[in-house]
């Protein structure tokens, strides 16, 4: 591991000393001796005579793409990235060594919102890199910055009114809300309690955007695992949710049932294998009449990483094998947390494979024909992540979307706005 780590390195650093004469010579040794300590694993003096060659050069592009080449050699994406905008800022025609370097700061100014200047090494990528998976990536990107910038332009001095659920005292994270229509007024979702690791299913009910009434749900939450991504029926006496690593699962993730009797929820039961794998099963809708289910999968045999499923409940009360949606909503990447519209003619998704704003949007598709997706774009979409998303009878359009963060899992938080939106 440590013989393949050192030629991984030498190989990305090796054009330091290749193209030489691109640097004064004090510049030259300043490089040599970064590239030596970080081969001897000594990272605080690697980057202590990369600093030193920045100086020394402040305005020699290349020099702040070897700074960013070791950033790269250590997967530190987040510090990586001021050097590469600096370096394009100064120049933006790299050598070729470079160029799949244009295609990073592409996509990461692209995630963070910075349309306008996303544009640029976008552009030279699609012209310049070589990689089929990045190349494929970055026409998407590229529609989605002019997509981007039409939605901003059209929704200049408007003043969309979302509001956002005040949790962050209680929950860490809160996502995927939804509402029973038997009660209408009782909000269920998705949390991880402010210095917990675990997962957990609530409801509440809500005063404006303040909790009232907060409570777990009984007999389903447990003590070692996590729970979540639930759906519940119209009448709010069925509910599948999401668990992880119960004994009784298939592995991974994997979709349970509960039926709510004299008030109370009964123990839950996996759904069995015409819907759990040993991959990851989670993200369940319920049809308002509780026989149609759509959940998102990793399974094997999908077009993407994540697709969405759907199975029907038979007469005889059992769960068919689920089906792929196919290639009119499944994607090249990942589609998550499903929801049908209460007369059941449009689906909405997310997805991070489609042209859009930026990392996860929401899309609306026609349940019937199941093609040609579009994104609803704003208020409800942003550059972040939209994840899960919910209508009420009303109209009010209530979602999740997670904040910024290095944390494998984000942290998310609830937004909504009341009344019709251009979603509908």
């Amino acid at each position: 591991m440590y013989k393949s780590l050192l030629l991984f390195i030498a190989l990305l650093l090796s054009g330091v000393i290749s193209n030489a004469q691109d640097f004064k010579r004090k510049t030259e040794k300043l490089l040599d001796k970064s590239q030596s300590a970080l081969a001897s694993r000594n990272w605080e003096g690697a980057l202590r005579y990369m600093d030193e060659a920045v100086a020394s050069e402040p305005d020699n592009f290349q020099v702040h793409l070897e700074k960013a080449v070791l950033y790269y050699s250590v997967k530190d994406i987040s510090k990586m990235l001021p050097s590469l905008k600096r370096a394009y800022q100064l120049n933006e025609t790299w050598k070729s060594k470079y160029h799949e370097f244009y295609f990073i700061l592409g996509k990461e100014s692209f995630e963070k919102g910075a349309y306008e200047f996303a544009k640029g090494p976008i552009t030279n990528y699609l012209e310049k890199g070589y990689n089929k998976q990045s190349l494929k990536l970055s026409k998407v990107i590229h529609e989605s910055i002019g997509f981007a910038m039409r939605e901003l332009k059209l929704a200049k001095g408007k003043d969309f009114k979302i509001k956002q659920i005040e949790a962050s005292q209680v929950f860490r994270s809160i996502y995927f809300p939804f509402f029973t229509l038997y009660p209408e007024d009782n909000l269920y979702f998705t949390a991880q309690r402010t210095g917990s690791l675990e997962e957990g299913i609530y409801r509440a009910e809500l005063t404006g955007n303040k909790f009232k009434r907060l409570e777990e749900i009984p007999n389903i939450n447990s003590d070692r695992n996590n729970e979540g991504a639930a759906a519940i029926s119209a009448d709010g006496r069925v509910m599948v949710f999401t668990s992880c690593n119960r004994q009784d699962g298939y592995g991974g993730c994997d979709l349970y049932i509960s039926y709510k009797r004299s008030n109370e929820w009964s123990a839950p039961e996996n759904l069995g294998s015409t819907i759990n794998t040993g991959a990851w099963e989670s993200q369940p809708y319920l049809s308002s009449d509780g026989r149609l289910m759509i959940f998102s999968s990793n399974r094997k045999g999908g077009l993407g990483k994540r697709d969405l499923y759907y199975s029907v409940l038979a007469h005889d009360g059992l769960w068919g094998i689920a089906k792929n949606l196919g290639s009119g909503v499944n994607t090249f990447a990942d589609e998550t947390s499903p929801f049908l519209s209460l007369n059941e003619d449009s689906l909405y998704f997310s997805s991070n494979g489609r042209v859009g704003m930026g990392g996860f949007d929401f899309f609306k598709v026609d349940w019937q024909s199941k093609l040609n997706p579009t994104n609803i774009g704003l208020p409800v979409n942003s550059y972040k992540n939209e994840i899960s998303y919910h209508q009420k009878l009303d109209g009010s359009t209530y979602w999740a979307r997670e904040h910024e963060s290095d944390d494998k899992y984000p942290p998310a938080q609830i937004l909504y706005t009341e009344g019709r939106t251009k979603t509908d």
